[in-house]
């Protein structure tokens, strides 16, 4: 095991330790005196599904000891890999990897365990959303599969193609994948084991992907074009980009329909080159090219939290991990910003640097949610000789990495000064609380039951009245989902408008609502009669 190895595994969870009871975080190292920063703070971890450590009792026991041992607050769980899951669902396979004890449930194991760890420990089911098979082949996809059962749900490059070259993906854009992805959220929501639900590969591979026939027929029908769009014409990357946003709304108000306080978050892109200016966002490569706006998601409040994963070798892109947290420290939702870190692609020493930047850089003092580190199946990299990149120690495939990761304390650094830190206790993590709600307003959300071809083209929408006057107008898309977030919280009607061809909209149905504060409230249309329904005279 090599040195980098025994220095990274005895600073992760003690980057930062706490005081208990005096809100400070103490800076061990380069830093003599304590950086005061705001309580709560986010001392999170990704664990995958793809490696050792979450199969078996004994991996659950010392993965929680690890945590318990780190002042870890928060656990980024893969829940869902490739179109399979961590627990029993009806509506994708369970996970099978080797050695997996049968019957064993870690979601379920692991939840139990944080529940008897000292000081609060949450969990959050990771879902990757687009990504769904690894292999070319779909011969051998597992019974239950979502490509068994809807091959067609690929998504499809501008040229026909529907493989990557090392993935498949669902398309964000149909109406079918998005309602197939909010049952499993919702799914796992309803369970009661997860404190949050954390989204990945909510985006898409890139401009030239996105071509599913169904979807460039909605687009025509919008907009009253033909042929196939060009990656790069902006209404098609617009709508692209809106696909995605209303993906995450939607799951936004369905989890928090069923309880208001669970925490919605993702895992979003910070790639190179890192923005210099606020104007630089717009031609990011995750809003221009992957169509994820996530800070949109963020300023109209359907994501909690960000991670952004600023992923980032230090050796040779120090800059652009620097100028992505310069950037995100200036928003105003900075708040609601967790740094990701690549802990795999860097060693202790600069691993601790870019750590130490986010925490200490002077515009964002007690400003960001915390951070996350990637993973805790590969927590730091060695560099050899002569070597371009670093190089994953055991490739998360031995389980002794996974022994005294985060041990609670560290005691000098390489030059033999003092900097013994003891964690007296965990920070407390950031949490959305019933008393945290808004008091005030409240949100309403839609489900309109049709099919996705009646409603291409914003032929349907909802226009929410209180005491006769119209307060909010909001559109209905494909997937038959729509919502008015931070309604005044009261008595309301909402009424169901549709347009048929060559007519004018017109209502077809109202429901009286009452909008209570601090909650998502779901009214429940149908439209499956709109075909025979009379036109409006020209």
């Amino acid at each position: 095991m090599s040195r980098d190895w025994k220095k990274w595994r005895k600073w992760f969870g003690l980057s930062v330790a706490v005081v208990a009871g005096c809100g400070v975080f103490f800076i061990p190292w380069s830093l003599r005196d304590p950086v005061r920063v705001e309580l709560p703070f986010l001392n999170g971890v990704w664990v995958d599904a793809f490696n050792q450590g979450i199969f078996r009792t004994e991996e659950i026991d010392q993965l929680v000891q690890d945590i318990d041992s780190a002042g870890i607050n928060a656990v980024f769980l893969q829940v869902r890999r490739r179109g399979d899951l961590l627990f029993d669902s009806d509506n994708e396979p369970r996970m099978n990897p080797p050695d997996q004890t049968g019957g064993f449930d870690p979601v379920n194991e692991l939840q139990q365990r944080l529940n008897e760890v000292k000081g609060d420990v949450q969990l959050h089911g990771w879902v990757v959303c687009g990504p769904v098979w690894n292999r070319k082949s779909i011969d051998r996809l597992p019974e239950g599969h979502v490509l068994r059962s809807h091959p067609e749900w690929r998504m499809v490059r501008d040229d026909g193609e529907t493989w990557d070259g090392g993935e498949y993906y669902l398309d964000l854009g149909l109406p079918q994948v998005q309602k197939h992805l909010q049952k499993i959220c919702a799914e796992l929501a309803a369970s009661g084991r997860v404190d949050g639900i954390h989204l990945d590969y909510i985006r898409y591979p890139g401009r030239n992907w996105g071509y599913h026939p169904e979807v460039i027929r909605e687009f025509q029908t919008l907009y009253g074009t033909s042929g196939k769009p060009a990656p790069d014409d902006s209404r098609w990357m617009a709508f692209r980009r809106d696909k995605i946003s209303d993906l995450v709304a939607s799951i936004y108000c369905r989890i928090k329909s069923i309880d208001p306080t669970l925490i919605l978050s993702a895992a979003t892109i910070t790639f190179a080159p890192g923005p210099d200016k606020a104007s630089d966002w717009f031609y990011t490569s995750a809003y221009a090219y992957l169509f994820q706006d996530w800070k949109s998601w963020l300023d109209r409040g359907i994501l909690d939290w960000a991670i952004p994963m600023c992923y980032f070798n230090e050796t040779r892109h120090a800059d652009n991990y620097r100028k992505w947290v310069d950037f995100l420290s200036q928003w105003e939702s900075s708040s609601r910003v967790a740094i990701g870190q690549a802990l795999y692609l860097n060693s202790f020493e600069d691993n601790f640097r870019q750590f130490e930047y986010s925490l200490t850089h002077d515009a964002i003092l007690g400003r960001f949610l915390g951070v996350v580190g990637y993973s805790y199946a590969n927590p730091v990299a060695s560099s050899t000789a002569g070597q371009q990149s670093p190089v994953m120690e055991n490739n998360g495939n031995q389980p002794d990495q996974f022994r005294d990761i985060y041990p609670t304390r560290m005691a000098s650094s390489e030059s033999g000064e003092s900097s013994l830190m003891l964690l007296s206790r965990r920070p407390d993590p950031p949490v959305i609380s019933h008393d945290s709600l808004s008091l005030k307003t409240g949100h309403l959300a839609f489900d309109i039951d049709a099919p996705p071809e009646s409603l291409y083209g914003k032929t349907a929408g909802i226009s929410i009245y209180r005491d006769s006057e119209l307060i909010r107008t909001t559109a209905i898309n494909a997937a038959g989902f729509g919502c008015a977030l931070d309604i005044p919280y009261g008595a309301c009607e909402a009424a169901l408008l549709y347009k048929a061809p060559a007519s004018e909209p017109r209502e077809v149905s109202r429901q009286a609502v009452v909008v209570q504060p601090g909650k998502v409230t779901y009214l429940h249309f149908s439209l499956q009669e709109t075909a025979s329904l009379p036109e409006s005279p020209q």
